[in-house]
């Protein structure tokens, strides 16, 4: 089964971001975009946000839409200052700009696929997979072994065994992580595992530990998407 994945463009747009401070004071401010996809934005800045989670609102123009932090920058790294948004409506385009539909992926071709090794590369990512995925809108909040704070990412597909989260930083394959998934107001907590990465899109997560009732939460969202 081919995989979609959506693009991105990358392109300075003004625009004004209205939120809620660390206070719960009003704020607004003047930023631009870094880049656009058709369910989400990243920004040089967005104000003194609360953190991952909260709800602001863009505005171009007279057009307005709501979004919803997915990840915030650390300081010290290449992401600070910036913020990645996940738009509570994807259909609403804001921008003027004409997004890129999502890009199909096909499988490779059986014969193509590496032959298996006694050390495979990890990071290679062959599109099989033991139970069917399925895209979806969602955000994810990522726990890794010793950390004080999670970190962000916006969760694109997912199966019963796994999920595909979208994220300017990937984690190293084999990584060990806790997720809580976010989708059509459900949680979703589970432990698992770095399996693949592309760097350009975000990661692969299998589950390795679901309680039964989160494992029937995913069934249920499977089972509805």
């Amino acid at each position: 089964m081919a995989e979609w994945r959506e693009s991105r463009v990358h392109k300075e747009i003004p625009v004004r971001v209205r939120g809620t401070d660390y206070d719960g004071n009003p704020f607004t401010q003047e930023t631009c975009t870094l880049n656009l996809s058709r369910h989400g934005a990243r920004l040089e800045c967005a104000g003194p946000v609360k953190g991952v989670g909260e709800i602001v609102q863009l505005q171009r123009g007279w057009k307005k839409a709501h979004y919803q932090v997915v990840w915030v920058g650390d300081p010290g790294t290449l992401l600070q200052n910036q913020v990645g948004l996940q738009a509570m409506d994807p259909n609403k385009n804001i921008w003027g700009e004409k997004l890129p539909p999502p890009q199909r992926i096909p499988d490779p071709e059986p014969e193509l696929l590496p032959a298996v090794t006694a050390t495979p590369q990890p990071a290679k990512h062959t599109g099989k997979r033991k139970v069917p995925r399925y895209r979806c809108s969602g955000v994810a909040q990522l726990w890794l072994e010793g950390a004080d704070a999670p970190q962000g990412a916006t969760l694109e597909e997912i199966s019963v065994g796994g999920c595909f989260l979208e994220t300017t930083w990937p984690l190293p394959v084999g990584t060990r992580l806790e997720v809580l998934l976010t989708i059509w107001q459900r949680a979703v907590r589970a432990k698992g595992k770095v399996v693949y990465i592309d760097p350009s899109l975000g990661m692969g997560v299998a589950f390795t530990e679901v309680s039964p009732a989160d494992r029937e939460q995913v069934e249920q969202l499977t089972a509805r998407l």
